[in-house]
């Protein structure tokens, strides 16, 4: 009987412990997402996503919606693309499709919403995309030869 007794006191004592020591219990979670867009030289401009996470990613679901110029924003979201990915992948670079450009220069913003094997989680950036006036011939008529571009990197 007594020896009943200390292992009850001993089983107490050690269920207390368990629940006096703090947990951390972290979430999985986007760690890092970037985005770049070439320039729209018709037909778009290329959109690559880079984004790395502390687990394992099953799949990611990409979503845009224009920003600026004013007359061409979206007020909702729209999935544009969703990649899937192997056991063991944390870092993903992906392309996500093309995006219109503007000589204004056209913001957008991306969405990916990451699901992992237990959680899920979101994060947001923006890129821009630029659409340089040219003709192919490079001739315009104001008989200037050439083209003007800009360089978004240097923002």
């Amino acid at each position: 009987m007594k020896r009943l007794k200390i292992i009850s006191i001993a089983a107490v004592m050690l269920c207390s412990l368990v629940l006096i020591v703090p947990h951390s219990s972290q979430a999985a979670s986007i760690t890092s997402l970037s985005v770049n867009a070439s320039p729209d030289y018709g037909g778009g401009g290329s959109t690559c996503a880079r984004l790395t996470a502390d687990e394992d990613i099953s799949y990611i679901d990409w979503y845009v919606k224009q920003t600026y110029p004013a007359d061409e924003v979206d007020n909702n979201w729209t999935r544009i693309h969703t990649s899937m990915h192997p056991t063991g992948t944390r870092s993903v670079s992906v392309g996500i499709g093309s995006l219109d450009g503007h000589i204004k220069i056209a913001e957008y913003d991306i969405k990916a919403e990451v699901k992992f094997s237990v959680a899920s989680d979101t994060s947001t950036t923006t890129t821009s995309v630029y659409k340089p006036v040219f003709d192919s011939s490079g001739y315009q008529e104001t008989g200037v030869y050439g083209y003007s571009e800009f360089d978004s990197s240097l923002l």
